[in-house]
């Protein structure tokens, strides 16, 4: 089956995540907490039972169901993973949760097949709470990770989820990471496979990894450090200013560094410059 490749993350606002209403299907009884909500058209039935039209139940023995939780802080991204699941078979979005650290609890009480969990920033909170899901056995977990920092991707990797995905990741890919994980297997994207083989192959060479940062980024970071304006750099490089200024973001997001200063300190640990 193909599906349509669309992007985990969109560029945003982020949107509130409200107070939401969670159905727990195995006991029939409404827990109510933030970020909690239940996807339109989700029922109490049990996994393999479908509802018709007029509410009565009518069982498919031939279809697994694959029930999946999904934690991600923005309301944007759990409605998204949550219509897109919709349109596949055999999978069923039980309820959404907004914060990471809640996660574990929630799984718990649902008892999901996965928890897909997306991860902003450096949250070790996040860290902790997938390791309380997978020593409980049953669930596997998928992590979707905002930042490819090289230190944060090596600690997340211990956590012994099943899959780990970039926000950058196209749905399809994560519909391959779920029926990876439900097999008992490990998934791993690409890119965070490059930030994991760039950092052995650094540790081997006595350099420093560059933290998944694009060829482009590290010259407009190296542009940055010899104290070339934005500007200047995209006269030089024959682009226009927005662009320097989306590889700068892009930069900083994945080096969670803010200012000049600290940039120009991780260029010099880096290798990329000498000032």
């Amino acid at each position: 089956m193909a599906y349509k490749t669309k992007s985990l993350v969109t560029d945003g606002a982020e949107l509130s995540a409200g107070f939401f209403e969670t159905m727990d299907s195995r006991k029939g009884r409404t827990v109510a907490g933030p970020g909690r909500t239940v996807p339109p058209g989700m029922t109490s039935a049990a996994p393999g039972i479908s509802r018709s039209p007029e509410g009565k139940e009518m069982e498919d023995s031939t279809l697994e169901t694959t029930k999946i939780l999904v934690i991600d802080d923005q309301a944007m991204i759990r409605e998204g993973l949550r219509d897109m699941f919709l349109r596949q078979r055999g999978i069923q979005v039980i309820g959404e949760e907004s914060d990471p650290q809640r996660a574990a609890r929630f799984a718990a009480e649902l008892q999901p097949d996965v928890v897909i969990m997306g991860i902003s920033g450096t949250d070790r909170n996040a860290i902790s709470s997938i390791r309380e899901i997978v020593a409980g056995g049953k669930t596997r977990v998928i992590v979707i990770l905002r930042n490819l920092n090289k230190e944060f991707v090596e600690e997340i990797l211990r956590s012994r989820a099943s899959a780990y995905l970039a926000k950058d990741s196209p749905f399809d890919e994560l519909d391959r990471a779920v029926q990876t994980a439900i097999k008992g297997q490990t998934y791993i994207t690409p890119m965070i496979a490059g930030v994991v083989i760039d950092g052995y192959i650094s540790q081997q060479t006595g350099g420093v990894p560059n933290n998944g940062l694009s060829e482009r980024e590290v010259e407009v970071l190296k542009a940055i450090c010899e104290g070339e304006s934005t500007r200047d750099i995209a006269l030089r490089l024959r682009v226009s200013v927005k662009t320097i200024e989306t590889h700068r973001r892009r930069m900083m997001e994945k080096l969670q560094i803010f200012n000049v200063a600290e940039l120009i300190k991780h260029a010099i640990r880096m290798g990329i410059t000498s000032v």
